[in-house]
């Protein structure tokens, strides 16, 4: 299986003089901070006037009481505009899983009035907390896209950013889960739940951290395929992912060359949470409502046909035992021992529940009865069925 590289050139960017430390590393030059206190909530874009009404919750994460006197909020919201708040007062101590509000005067239930300016998230901005000696304890990177280059917890540009908030609308850690130091992982949009647990996380599962999953697809559609076809794909992300630069291939008997491939249009864009429906294109089409018409030619299943989306390998499905053809179960790796069932035609094979991943293609996938398959919709009525 032929594998295709797409070239991501990075650009540098000039050290910002943030947190009131010649860093970018999130250090003073000594030993990292090792508290377990990480930022639990945020509202930077309040109902109404922004003034008096941003807030931030600190939550401890350890097992031990985190003693956060002298400890700082720092916001980033361009290269030239940062501030600081002033320092916590003497005896600020966190219990284990205690939760710390930090709001300005208009904030019911504060625990301290904190008053702070944070920005709305165009073009990316940032807010850190600093230990008493102007470490980097943790941070959230939200907005539409890091235009300003606002650097994470580790010193270099944001890559994962948490979504821009509306109006009154909170970024969100987790209840429970741990700091991966990217925020877009970390967080998500809810609502404002100051001095309360956060909700629970998502339940989906993942492989390798993939957020984009191929989620149901139509691979012998009734009578004649063309223009028939279609793929789903599926974003478990908490943010909305482009599918810029994104190509479909798939295999029809020979393992190392793709039958066909369909580089995507640009544009599209996976919500957070939602699908994308891609059809096949011909003068007429069997169903509506896709984001993109493109051509494919899919494969049946006799003796094995192989889907993936690539750019680096993020996905795939190898379906129709046996695997007499030797489709691969990813660009360059093994031969492929687990297959989903042939789908039978006109019926659809499946994710179940949505974004199910485990790496193997026999168990995330049911194969439907025809009338079943839900195109451009979640697969939540679905039935996975019972082990044997």
């Amino acid at each position: 299986m032929r594998r295709f590289w797409f070239l991501v050139v990075p650009f540098l960017l000039a050290c910002t003089e943030r947190c009131n430390k010649d860093t970018c590393s999130g250090e003073t030059g000594d030993e990292p901070s090792d508290s377990a206190v990480r930022i639990n909530e945020i509202v930077p874009n309040p109902a109404g006037d922004d003034a008096g009404g941003e807030w931030v919750e600190l939550v401890n994460l350890g097992t031990e009481d985190q003693d956060i006197s002298g400890f700082t909020l720092h916001v980033y919201r361009s290269e030239s505009s940062t501030s600081d708040t002033e320092s916590l007062p003497d005896g600020t101590v966190l219990p284990p899983g205690g939760l710390l509000v930090l709001g300005g005067e208009r904030v019911p239930g504060r625990d301290l009035l904190v008053e702070t300016s944070m920005g709305s998230g165009a073009g990316g901005d940032g807010l850190y907390l600093l230990d008493g000696r102007g470490r980097v304890v943790d941070a959230v990177v939200y907005g539409d896209f890091n235009e300003d280059g606002v650097t994470d917890e580790t010193g270099q540009p944001a890559t994962s950013l948490a979504p821009m908030p509306g109006d009154d609308e909170a970024l969100a850690r987790c209840a429970g889960a741990t700091d991966t130091d990217r925020s877009g992982d970390d967080f998500l949009l809810g609502t404002p739940t100051p001095g309360e647990p956060n909700g629970i996380c998502p339940t989906y599962v993942l492989a390798d951290e993939a957020t984009l999953d191929i989620n149901e697809v139509m691979v012998n559609p009734e009578g004649a395929d063309e223009g028939c076809e279609w793929i789903e794909i599926y974003n478990a992300d908490p943010v909305d992912r482009s599918l810029d630069g994104w190509q479909i291939s798939w295999y029809k008997g020979d393992y190392e060359e793709p039958s066909g491939q369909a580089l995507l249009p640009q544009g599209l864009v996976v919500p957070a949470g939602g699908v994308i429906l891609l059809a096949g294109a011909s003068e007429t089409t069997c169903v509506g409502g896709a984001a993109a018409w493109i051509d494919l030619d899919l494969g049946n299943g006799s003796n094995g046909d192989a889907l993936d989306h690539e750019g680096t390998f993020e996905d795939g499905v190898v379906y129709g035992p046996p695997n007499d053809d030797g489709m691969l179960d990813a660009p360059g790796g093994a031969v492929a021992t687990s297959l989903a069932e042939k789908p039978m035609e006109g019926g659809a094979l499946a994710r179940c529940p949505d974004g199910f991943d485990t790496d193997d293609s026999a168990t995330d996938f049911v194969a439907l009865a025809p009338g079943d398959e839900t195109p451009g919709a979640l697969n939540r009525d679905c039935v996975r069925p019972a082990a044997p």
